[in-house]
């Protein structure tokens, strides 16, 4: 029986050794990713500008920037808008309007369409403002749940995935987002998730190898 009992110390001690490492994640973290460009209002593919020009519907709404950076308004055909931020093309816009109407006034947004997924509290596609970072993206979502990693963040961009550490202290959460970046929180691992569980079992585990070697002594 005491062999019983040695048994169940040495179950104990694995599954503890296991439970630490699972709280710990031992996930490799990449290097950021480089910043979008030197201008962070500048805008890019895939961002929309939502144009609103008062009193005239017909040459409001949102337009997506496509990957030549051109972006196509109503009455006024293409532009090509890869130097422009929301302020200069906005006097652009009020220049030309000005061939159609009279003291057109004219407000320009540009938006950022950002996914944020996995384990937060409202995952969903968020048009962000090009100031805005990945920890304002994620604060938006409404953070991690308790079984997400709050200290790591996926990054999905143009196709390449990159495991970021957003702990405290981390530069990552100021990391600037693109048009189309994804961002995937993802869950703690099974272990830690199920900590206490793991703790209840062990427990068990030695109480019955304790009480069996008591009733043979």
């Amino acid at each position: 029986m005491r062999s019983d009992l040695r048994s169940s110390l040495r179950l104990c001690a694995v599954v503890l050794v296991v439970l630490a490492a699972g709280c710990a994640g031992g996930t490799a973290v990449r290097a950021l990713p480089a910043a979008p460009d030197p201008a962070r209002g500048t805008l890019q593919p895939g961002d929309i500008v939502k144009l609103d020009v008062w009193r005239e519907e017909d040459f409001s709404g949102g337009f997506r920037v496509d990957s030549r950076g051109i972006v196509v308004l109503p009455r006024l055909g293409a532009y090509d808008v890869r130097t422009e931020d929301a302020a200069s093309l906005r006097e652009r816009l009020v220049r030309d309007f000005g061939r159609y109407l009279v003291n057109p006034s004219v407000q320009v947004t540009v938006l950022r369409p950002v996914r944020v997924l996995g384990a937060v509290h409202r995952p969903a596609l968020y048009d962000l403002e090009p100031t805005s970072t990945l920890g304002d993206a994620i604060a938006l979502a409404g953070g991690a749940l308790p079984e997400g990693r709050g200290d790591r963040v996926l990054l999905v961009r143009a196709g390449v995935a990159t495991l970021l550490d957003v702990g405290p202290g981390s530069p990552a959460g100021a990391l600037p987002l693109r048009s189309g970046d994804e961002l995937v929180v993802p869950l703690k691992s099974w272990v830690s998730r199920n900590a206490a569980a793991l703790v209840t079992s062990v427990a068990a585990i030695i109480g019955v190898g304790i009480t069996a070697v008591a009733a043979a002594n």
